[in-house]
């Protein structure tokens, strides 16, 4: 006769150990707090000190009060609420706490009471087993897959997005915060939308007053956030301005390892040109905060803007490839755009990493001392330095030069011929960025509205804005060409308007040919500019001014030497001429003989004048 193990007593006994325990923790937890009041609390900055003893959060609260949570992971808690622990102690919000040392959460105490849980449970399926004798085969079998999911597989490709997917990416937490609402009270669901930075978990069906009351605690932390970044940054600027302005005056090599301890230096090694601006008054002591923010929307460039006195500010540049002449003669003209005052700027060599500023800094005032001895310069660099990315006879900034004297003398074929030298230059190159280009032919277009009054319809801006869309050099050219079109145009019109001025201007050099005639000086009689006269009298008589004024003096010496007695001498002081032998030069010149030999009719080519 088989004797059978009697198993009741010890089954019995296993489920009063349980139902001990569940009590025991029960009784334990009833004055806890869920995890994510307990969060609250912390955000709320009602937090003084806690302590975290294996699994559980005991928090003193400012009102003296206690409060205690169950912790399933440190990891997680850590992950979710160390930075703004730090941030509270750093302000003295909570005084102390303590965490739990590196060996962790105890797993063995948490796991316990589960796992003797599915030991009873395993052991009542056996006793069943046994009561029935395993005769009931299908009750035994259906027992066995008992719990089991009836959760299919999905396929690699039809997966769904996962809290990883949208949620914990470290530059974004600032600017975004997620909130789930969910059906699902999985404690799990939570654990990992915690792990990923989630900031609330809201179960449904969502009560209006706690969906409103969230949505203010997320927008209330984006805003703190935001304020915690600005102040931040101002605190960096400061720091940069503060230790970047002792370097430059001391050249101390110990305050640069005192900014590395504090500040990023890469970006400070990344400066390859510095533009020093100084002003003839104290301009930078009430210069508007914006100042450095507006000179970036004009030039379109990346700078880092140093204030060093009330007359004195540095622009510290990072683009290798650029002309800084010409970047510093639009500065040039910008600020003296906006700003009343007289400004000279100094532009520095290339030069690499910080530890030269110092040196440069000092080449630099040496270099703005030359507006002692050139007062109508208001840019100076140095005459010996050599653009290394330049491959080129002329440099951009004295092309640029040129343009713009010949859109002053409303010199269209010299315009054009210039232009044209700055097209070939870009239009085949790839050494250039797109960037600095725009830049260049930008430029341009600002010299010719700066000349002409266009149309209320072609603005300034509108035309930049669209010389920056394009999207290929061919569309900047196009743009450009376009202006000079419409400034070819404005003259043209100008035209007809003018020739009150020229005839003006011919009358006068009639009646005072034998004066000392200049193309400025005839520019005032009339309250014309001196470019545009000499445009105006090209268009309207087929010559230059200064070319007029010699034909028609050389017409007049002829009628003086055919007509009467006067010396040669005489003559040429009669036509405007102070110097006999240059008078006799141009004369030959002109009509192919000397002016003795014209009285006397012996000339080569007395019929046939030459030009001059």
């Amino acid at each position: 006769m088989n004797r059978r193990m009697n198993f009741r007593p010890l089954i019995f006994l296993v489920l009063c150990l349980l139902v001990v325990m569940y009590l025991a923790r029960t009784m334990s937890r009833q004055n806890d707090i869920t995890y994510g009041e307990m969060r609250q609390l912390f955000v709320q900055e009602k937090v003084q000190s806690f302590a975290i003893n294996d699994t559980r959060l005991t928090a003193t609260l400012k009102d003296q009060t206690t409060a205690t949570c169950h912790i399933h992971d440190f990891a997680l808690f850590y992950d979710d609420l160390n930075d703004l622990v730090v941030e509270q102690y750093e302000k003295g919000i909570i005084t102390a706490y303590d965490y739990p040392s590196a060996a962790g959460t105890n797993w063995l105490q948490v796991l316990l009471p589960y796992v003797l849980a599915v030991m009873a449970f395993i052991l009542l399926i056996n006793l069943m087993t046994r009561m029935n004798g395993g005769a009931n085969g299908g009750v035994s079998d259906k027992m066995a897959h008992f719990g089991e999911a009836r959760v299919s597989s999905i396929p690699e490709g039809d997966k769904k997005v996962t809290f990883k997917d949208v949620a914990g990416a470290d530059e974004e937490k600032e600017e975004l915060q997620i909130v789930i609402f969910s059906g699902y009270n999985d404690f799990s669901f939570a654990q990992e939308a915690i792990r990923y930075g989630v900031k609330e978990y809201v179960l449904k069906p969502v009560d209006p007053d706690i969906f409103s009351e969230t949505l203010e605690k997320v927008r209330s932390e984006i805003d703190k956030n935001k304020n915690r970044k600005i102040r931040d940054q101002k605190e960096q600027d400061f720091l940069q301005q503060y230790f970047l302005q002792n370097y430059i005056y001391t050249g101390k090599k110990e305050i640069l390892e005192k900014a590395g301890e504090m500040i990023n230096l890469d970006t400070w090694n990344q400066w390859h040109c510095a533009i020093l601006v100084e002003s003839s008054q104290n301009f930078f002591d009430t210069a508007d905060e914006n100042l450095a923010e507006d000179m970036r929307k004009e030039l379109r460039r990346i700078f880092f803007y140093l204030n060093l006195n009330a007359r004195q500010s540095l622009f510290l540049f990072n683009d290798v490839y650029c002309d800084y002449l010409l970047v510093a003669n639009q500065l040039y003209t910008v600020i003296k755009r906006q700003y009343p005052g007289s400004f000279h700027l100094a532009v520095s060599r290339k030069f690499e990493g910080c530890e030269a500023l110092p040196e440069i800094m000092t080449e630099l005032e040496q270099q703005m001392e030359e507006r002692f001895y050139h007062p109508e310069n208001h840019v100076f660099s140095n005459e010996e330095e050599e653009y290394s990315h330049v491959d080129k006879a002329v440099q951009d900034s004295q092309l640029m030069q040129r343009i713009s004297e010949d859109i002053s003398r409303k010199d269209i074929q010299q315009l054009k011929v210039h232009f044209q030298c700055l097209t070939d230059k870009y239009k085949s190159s790839t050494q250039f960025s797109a960037m600095y280009i725009k830049f260049v032919f930008s430029n341009v277009i600002q010299a010719l509205f700066e000349e002409t009054q266009f149309s209320e319809e072609r603005r300034l801006d509108k035309e930049i804005d669209r010389l920056y869309n394009c999207s290929d050099i061919s569309q900047i050219l196009q743009v450009t060409e376009e202006n000079i079109r419409e400034y070819e145009n404005f003259l043209e019109r100008s035209m007809s308007e003018s020739r009150n001025e020229v005839a003006a201007v011919k009358n006068y050099i009639y009646q005072h040919y034998g004066e000392d005639l200049s193309l400025e000086m005839l520019a005032e009689k009339v309250y014309l500019s001196s470019g545009y006269l000499s445009f105006i009298f090209k268009k309207e008589t087929g010559m230059n001014l200064n070319r007029f004024i010699r034909v028609f003096r050389m017409e007049k010496a002829k009628e003086l030497l055919c007509s009467t007695n006067m010396k040669v001498a005489q003559v040429s002081e009669k036509v405007g001429f102070s110097n006999v032998s240059y008078f006799c030069r141009s004369f030959r010149e002109y009509y192919g003989s000397s002016p003795e030999s014209y009285r006397k009719g012996t000339g080569d080519d007395e019929e046939n004048p030459k030009e001059i």
